[in-house]
């Protein structure tokens, strides 16, 4: 389905959900999903796996967090040296997996850990690490 017409249907879902009523819907979108559904079944082989909201699956299925770090040069006309900030996560976050390592960005998968945890640590170093930009987001229905 094109865009506007997936947009058209997700508008004429979402207006039936504002009346009170209920919808159905089957789909292999997690996106489509995560938009629409307020409570979401997971079927594998024609049965169901798990019953619930999405924030609950999320949760109970989910591999915790994404955070994705933009790491800036420590000094003009250097290059950007992601190193501590590689060696930091690793330490604080036993576990994590590296997904990503470009020039200066870098992604891991944090699993269980607290969100309020990883921005405290990462709001305190910021600036001992270089970190120009950072992420944080929940695994998405899809990783799930």
């Amino acid at each position: 389905m094109d865009p506007q017409s997936r947009r058209l249907l997700w508008d004429s879902i979402v207006s039936v959900l504002r009346d009170g009523r209920a919808v159905v819907l089957t789909s292999h979108s997690m996106e489509e999903c995560e938009a629409l559904c307020t409570r979401l079944a997971i079927m594998v082989k024609g049965t169901f796996k798990c019953l619930g909201t999405i924030q609950q699956l999320k949760y109970k299925f989910g591999d915790g967090y994404i955070v994705t770090l933009k790491i800036k040069a420590p000094k003009s006309g250097l290059p950007p040296d992601p190193a501590p900030a590689e060696q930091f996560i690793r330490m604080n976050f036993p576990g994590c997996l590296q997904r990503e390592k470009h020039y200066n960005m870098l992604q891991y998968q944090i699993c269980s850990s607290s969100l309020a945890k990883i921005f405290r640590l990462i709001i305190s170093n910021k600036e001992n690490l270089h970190i120009e930009e950072y992420s944080v987001s929940q695994t998405t229905l899809d990783q799930v």
